[in-house]
């Protein structure tokens, strides 16, 4: 089947494919910070956070943290409006650990979230180890009143590298909350980092496969940056530390898109951070570049997700 017919003209299952055939249009994510922390940064398990992670907790460049969480999301709203005349929207609660609180504050934050008609529902970024049994409850009712995805960072499914990324679980935390989500019927949306200190091809792959075998809905796909203030950054300086090649990533990202079912949707295929807090690789600052290498080797490989695929 060509990519024309399978994926829109795509060779994988990306998320805009999957949510205009949900909703029969366009539906745009509108990033906020709700002002959560997280369990890695509050001295809870640590203070300083993951390898990569800034003062931002992963969210994007765009928010503006100094607004309230409706404001946010009518500044988002307007600017999404203007830039792809878009009509419906996913409030993204991308920055740091959005599961981490009392359960009264998640249940408000999440309905003011959903509050305008023009809101079809929620993406909730979090860890494995924030995930207890009453919040998996609470994010059960609002998947069954709202389109919802839980993203959960794995980063990776090797335990060495966990603990040396500053991860603060193991894995096995990752695949107990993985599955309950999955059995409770909540699409759950892995994030991968490739190119993790110690990380060969092998390890990638493998972390993709777990991703596959557990029956997950999503994946988004990292590769490995280095911003100004981080742990990480700290590590590039004293060459411990060596980011992936453009080309390195993309075909591992090939790779990985090749054993992936057809029908898992690939929310993102890069990071996407500005020059002015990036240190390396610069090549993350483009993402239309990555993207369009990545298209030049699976179309040089005559291949699409789920190529390599076998259940």
């Amino acid at each position: 089947m060509s990519p024309d017919t399978l994926f829109g003209g795509r060779r994988y299952y990306s998320f805009n494919r999957h949510v205009k055939q949900t909703f029969g249009c366009a539906v745009h994510k509108i990033p906020v910070d709700a002002g959560f922390t997280c369990p890695n940064r509050d001295g809870t398990l640590g203070t300083g956070g993951c390898l990569y992670c800034d003062d931002r907790g992963s969210g994007a460049d765009a928010i503006d943290r100094s607004l309230c969480l409706m404001d946010q999301i009518r500044a988002g709203r307007e600017r999404l409006r203007r830039r792809f005349h878009a009509r419906k929207f996913l409030v993204y609660f991308q920055a740091f650990t959005n599961t981490y609180g009392p359960l009264d504050r998640l249940a408000a934050l999440y309905s003011e979230a959903l509050e305008s008609e023009d809101i079809v529902g929620l993406s909730i970024g979090t860890r494995a180890d924030c995930l207890p049994g009453e919040v998996m409850d609470l994010l059960l009712d609002f998947a069954a009143r709202s389109y919802l995805w839980v993203e959960i960072g794995l980063q990776s499914s090797n335990e060495r590298t966990l603990r040396l990324i500053r991860r603060g679980h193991g894995f096995p935390c990752f695949l107990e909350a993985a599955r309950k989500l999955v059995d409770r019927g909540i699409r759950v949306c892995a994030h991968v980092i490739f190119g993790l200190p110690g990380e060969g091809r092998c390890e990638m792959l493998e972390t993709v496969k777990t991703v596959k075998e557990l029956g997950i809905q999503g994946i988004k796909f990292h590769p490995l940056h280095v911003l100004r203030g981080t742990a990480a950054e700290e590590m590039y300086i004293r060459k411990e530390l060596e980011p992936l090649t453009l080309e390195a990533y993309v075909s591992v990202l090939a790779d990985s898109l090749e054993i992936l079912p057809p029908d898992v949707v690939i929310h993102r295929l890069t990071a996407n951070r500005p020059e002015s807090v990036l240190v390396a690789p610069h090549w993350v600052a483009d993402k239309n570049r990555v993207i369009q290498a990545l298209e030049n080797e699976m179309e040089k490989r005559n291949s699409l997700q789920g190529a390599r695929c076998a259940r």
